[in-house]
């Protein structure tokens, strides 16, 4: 595991939550958000891992639509942008980018696993 970010706002446009990643370089291999608050295929959030703030630097997932996330139990393995699938990345944070609002109160769980390189 590369990081993790736990209870995460979903219900807050716009916003972004920078996580840590402690390696000098490593290759992202898998995004996972999971353990919703709340049943979120009544109004769907969306939210994407990028390099950069405010959605900018390279898209490690794209933002999507998280409405498969209906209790508890459910977790959602995202889709890698086509760029991550041949990068090694050296940002010492990823930002999670809340780009649509849950449209009420809503957390989830996200982690990041991949590679760490010499």
């Amino acid at each position: 595991m590369l990081a993790r970010l736990t209870g995460v706002n979903i219900n807050s446009a716009g916003s972004d939550n920078a996580v840590d990643i402690p390696f000098a370089k490593y290759i992202v291999r898998r995004v996972i958000f999971c353990n919703p608050s709340a049943n979120l295929s009544l109004s769907p959030a969306t939210v994407g891992v990028f390099t950069a703030a405010g959605g900018g630097g390279t898209a490690i997932s794209a933002a999507a639509i998280l409405t498969t996330l209906t209790g508890s139990t459910q977790y959602s393995d995202r889709t890698l942008a086509a760029a991550v699938l041949t990068t090694m990345f050296t940002a010492a944070q990823l930002f999670i980018r809340n780009v649509l609002a849950h449209g009420s109160a809503a957390t989830i769980d996200i982690y990041i696993f991949g590679e760490v390189l010499p």
